[in-house]
């Protein structure tokens, strides 16, 4: 790879014209950063959202990482890239092209070692944003560090077992960006022979396969495992996953024989249907998960060729190691089971029942012997909680004895050194603490991660300055052990007496980092041959499933027909009593084990998921889920459509009469269908070719009189001669009647009728308050720019009075617009009908936007409604900074006079649940205040109208920098909103 030579150097990084932006031309073109300042004060320069292999969207989805594009012009590295797609909490975010990388470093010409971070996540989740892996700590070790983001769940780890997908896209996506940094870092200060990969959970997993993948080698020279191997249970698949890729096209009507037209029919699906789909195969984890995973390959392309195991002793990527764990890793999976789940009462009750099924090896022959040896140790005659206990298992089952193995492995078939960690430090920014809000015992999964990151998002700034000496010291510690290791191989401290000697055989050394760093061995002591007893029995028992039975769940006819000719019994019963023609899931496969059969039965029904029922799903939508359907169609093979078959009979046809609305032509014409699994998206298409309509303009389907058709049910529910109008929604522009523009400093309305309402508002820096409110009616299609935030609020709130601009129901009036701020730099906006705000689907939002629907109640009293959404401002707000409890007895005050710090939610929910601890809260809050309005408040949590105010907030924290000065901004919000917002023909000013 070619170099920039070392006497040139110097020169690289630079600032244009005497300017604080840092500029860096890499081989695709010029990018402009910005730069920042360390925990210790240095200025280090940051380029964000710089693109490593091109947006894997359209035919490139499901596909490897293809290389990036040159761009023209100077790329703005001054802002972070959209995250990959994923469902938090059912919440659906990010954008399909999020294949970036994040580069921060101090350019004096110096080569500095490079570390990589991988995030966690289960695969499932995550991103290498800063709110939660900030570099001002790192960057104080004299290292350049590098976060990315990587495709996650089925659009990462889809495998349809064979060279169409065959799998690991998202470690693949890895592999280019550590690519790059070959290829590119030597630019931004890093030396590319001394790069370190390292990972936590997920990435921990991550950063392992390197090691073990011939496609990695070369590219980093050492690696860090933080709480995560790939000998974790269930965090691999070590064959082929046709199956789970055949029941992802299931659920979203994808239905064919043919991997390739699996592939091109997802292709098509929105991303949310597939998340969605994804989520409903998963649920049956007893853990939030995907069961779309690394998995082992075949080809020239693959990523991971054989098991972990055999894979360690081949030798591949033969580099220093250092894995470990922290000391109470199942806390939070434990808390999650007792408090998500409720399976405490159940393992109280009935353990030897309920435990083999919650840890599914409920059908071993050796089940029983197996949780005697669980229950006694970790249970029985235990005087701690029953949620430790639990608590305890789960540290060993998925974090201890794996991490062990790995490090026995890894230093018995490598010749680099393997070092091994226990961190035990328990300090004032500890997230189990802040979570229970009392002392916990132990370090649960991902706190070490303080100590590594500027984590903003579970602490904010004040807590972290306010966290202690120890803290901060501990924060030094860690950081400048894990960067010498980054330098040389050999972590060690400057300033401490400390030799952190190697994991071998003979000796299990581990660095125990507590308050004190001591070196210690064997922290597992006898659970060493415990385990090895349990794996014993869990790999040696059996689930009674014969060759006939593994044959007929997957559908191979051949297989079946081979068995049953050499003598096959049929009668043979799994463990759970399951015959081979019970667990049939293919028809001609069933008449061969029924010969007798007239009609067989219907197999492999779909998930209950509607496709294309919604291009931009609400932000805040539900992930609607039914786990007895996900269990009953296990490992469906590729086949055809599993519709009832019509017996020869003529299928039954649906006549429906359609037109355009608003077209000038009055008349319908007649459409037959199907009407045997009509759905939404099928009606959409062949009335759009019927009718000559683009279907990408058809803004809805409206059902006369006057009834929105959003989805399948309502089109299953359609009567012969139904009347159908395709609204079609305007080209964007100016001057369009019904329209709405926002130009660079303007709104523009254009008014068609007064039953969609918005609420804007603003910060007016100028003046240093905020701005005028205005209550506007317009239609639902519009365009969006980049200037105003603009917030929906009901159509029948008190005295808001809405302003009607000259022109009403004809052009545009250029002499009555809003004139608003330049320098506001989001727009979001919505539309009010049928009780519901929607986005217009045509409209285009830009990077960091996103698009959501919310229900809001029809009458609300003016003062109420201040409060609301005062409240709601502040209680979001403070969500996401996540204050300690100055800062939290500050918001509540502000709340309501005279609350105290126990006025608030409890902490544990902040981290759980996201926000669902605000509804009880706010009913408690209400009360106190004499507002009856909590089942409003509670409507609108329901939905998403918070996130609108919580990207405000967030918005003017990161414009105005200071917690007190948006706590007195929302606090005006509360106490003079709405009441009379006063719009008047003063606040309308001509277009200059």
């Amino acid at each position: 790879m070619k170099k920039a030579a070392d006497e040139e150097y110097w020169l690289i990084i630079y600032f244009e014209n005497g300017s604080q932006e840092p500029q860096v031309e890499v081989r695709h073109g010029l990018l402009r950063g910005k730069t920042i300042v360390s925990f210790e004060g240095k200025i280090f320069s940051a380029f964000q959202g710089i693109p490593y292999a091109k947006p894997p969207t359209k035919s490139l989805r499901f596909e490897p990482p293809q290389q990036v594009d040159p761009w023209f012009g100077v790329f703005d590295a001054t802002k972070e890239g959209h995250i990959c797609p994923q469902l938090q909490r059912g919440v659906y975010l990010g954008n399909e092209d999020c294949l970036f990388l994040n580069v921060y470093g101090i350019s004096d010409g110096t080569k500095r070692p490079v570390m990589v971070w991988i995030h966690g996540g289960g695969f499932l989740s995550g991103s290498g944003n800063t709110n939660m892996f900030g570099p001002e700590f790192l960057i104080d070790t004299d290292v350049v560090l590098v976060t990315l983001n990587y495709r996650l769940d089925a659009l990462g780890f889809l495998s349809t077992g064979d060279s169409v997908v065959s799998g690991n896209n998202g470690l693949k996506d890895q592999v280019a960006a550590l690519k790059w940094i070959q290829d590119e870092i030597i630019l931004f200060g890093g030396d590319p022979d001394r790069v370190t990969i390292f990972g936590g959970s997920a990435g921990a997993v991550s950063v392992l396969l390197h090691m073990l993948s011939p496609m990695s080698r070369g590219l980093f020279h050492r690696v860090i495992a933080q709480s995560g191997t790939p000998l974790l249970p269930g965090i691999m698949h070590l064959s082929s996953r046709l199956s789970l890729a055949a029941k992802l096209a299931q659920a979203v009507s994808c239905h064919t024989n043919s991997s390739d037209l699996l592939v091109e029919c997802l292709r098509e699906k929105p991303i949310f249907e597939i998340l969605a789909a994804s989520a409903l195969l998963s649920e049956h984890r007893l853990f939030d998960g995907t069961e779309f995973l690394p998995v082992v390959e075949a080809g020239s392309g693959a990523f991971i060729v054989d098991t972990p195991k055999k894979l360690i002793s081949e030798k591949i990527n033969d580099v220093p190691l250092i894995l470990g764990v922290n000391n109470n890793e199942g806390l939070f999976f434990s808390y999650i089971a007792f408090t998500k789940l409720h399976i405490e009462n159940n393992l109280i009750t009935d353990f030897g029942h309920y435990f083999p099924n919650y840890l599914a090896y409920e059908t071993n022959t050796y089940a029983s012997q197996i949780t005697d040896l669980i229950y006694e140790y970790y249970f029985q005659g235990k005087s701690q909680s029953f949620l430790q206990c639990f608590s305890d298992f789960l540290s060993d089952y998925f974090f201890f004895i794996p991490g062990n193995e790995s490090a026995s492995l890894f230093s018995h078939h490598r010749s680099s050194p393997v070092y091994f960690y226990l961190f035990s430090y328990v300090g004032h920014i500890s997230l189990a603490s802040r979570m229970f809000n009392k002392p916990v015992i132990g370090v649960p999964h991902g706190d070490e991660l303080h100590y590594l990151f500027n984590v903003s998002l579970l602490v904010p700034p004040a807590s972290r300055e306010n966290s202690g000496t120890k803290d901060i010291e501990k924060t030094k510690q860690v950081t400048e052990l894990w960067a010498s290791f980054a330098k040389d191989g050999r972590p060690s401290l400057q300033n401490v007496d400390l030799t952190w000697s190697p994991f071998t055989e003979q000796s299990s050394n581990y660095l125990d980092i507590d308050t004190e760093l001591n070196m210690a061995t064997s922290f597992l002591d006898t659970r060493v041959a415990l385990w090895a007893e349990l794996n014993r029995l869990l790999n040696s028992g059996t689930t009674g499933m014969t060759a006939l039975h593994w044959a007929a769940k997957r559908g191979r006819r051949d297989i079946v027909a081979l068995l049953l000719a050499n003598g096959a019994d049929l009668s043979l019963t799994t463990t759970k009593g399951e015959t081979a023609a019970s667990l049939c899931t293919s028809a001609e496969v069933y008449k061969l084990l029924n010969p007798n059969a007239d009609v067989p039965p219907e197999l492999g029904p779909s998930l209950p998921i509607t496709p294309g029922y919604l291009r931009y799903p609400p932000l805040n939508s539900k992930v609607q889920s039914s786990g007895k359907t996900v269990l009953q169609t296990t490992d469906v093979p590729l086949s055809p459509s599993s519709s009832k078959p019509t017996g020869g009979c003529v299928v039954d046809e649906l006549v429906l009469k359609v037109r355009v609305a608003h077209s000038g032509d009055p008349d319908f014409i007649e459409v037959e269908l199907p009407r045997q699994e009509l759905t939404f998206s099928r009606l959409l298409r062949v009335c759009c070719e019927e009718l000559g309509v683009n279907a990408n303009q058809v803004f809805r389907i409206r059902k006369l009189p006057d009834t929105l058709v959003r989805k399948d049910k309502d089109v299953q529910r359609f009567r012969n001669f139904q009347e159908l109008e395709l609204v079609i929604a305007p080209p964007p522009g100016k001057g369009t009647s019904g329209s709405l523009y926002i130009g660079d400093s303007h709104l523009l309305c254009s008014v068609a009728n007064l039953e969609e309402v918005f609420y804007c508002l603003w910060w007016d820096k100028q003046v240093g308050k905020l701005g005028s409110q205005y209550a506007l009616s317009i239609n639902s299609s519009g365009v969006i720019g980049d200037c105003v935030m603009v917030v929906p609020v009901p159509s029948e709130v008190g005295n808001v009075k809405k302003f009607v601009p000259q022109g009403y129901g004809s052009e545009v009036d250029w002499d009555n617009v809003v004139t608003l701020p330049s320098d506001v730099d989001r727009a979001v906006i919505a539309h009010h009908e049928n009780d519901e705000v929607k986005f217009p689907e045509q409209l285009n939002l830009q990077r960091g936007q996103i698009q959501w629907g919310a229900s809001l109640p029809e009458q609300v009293d003016a003062a109420q409604g201040g409060r609301i959404l005062g409240a709601t401002m502040l209680l979001f707000l403070w969500w996401a900074l996540r204050p300690g409890p100055s800062e939290l007895v500050e918001f509540w005050e502000f709340l309501d006079q005279g609350a105290s710090s126990s006025s608030g939610p409890p902490v544990v929910d902040r981290y759980f649940e996201r926000g669902a601890y605000i509804v009880p809260s706010a009913r408690k809050i209400f009360k106190q205040t004499g507002h009856d309005c909590v089942d409003i408040f509670c409507d609108i949590l329901s939905e998403c109208l918070f996130y609108v105010l919580f990207q405000i907030g967030r918005m003017y924290i990161e414009r105005n920098g200071s917690l007190l000065c948006v706590v007195h901004l929302f606090a005006k919000v509360l106490d003079d909103t709405v009441a009379d917002p006063g719009i008047t023909q003063e606040h309308i000013k001509p277009i200059a």
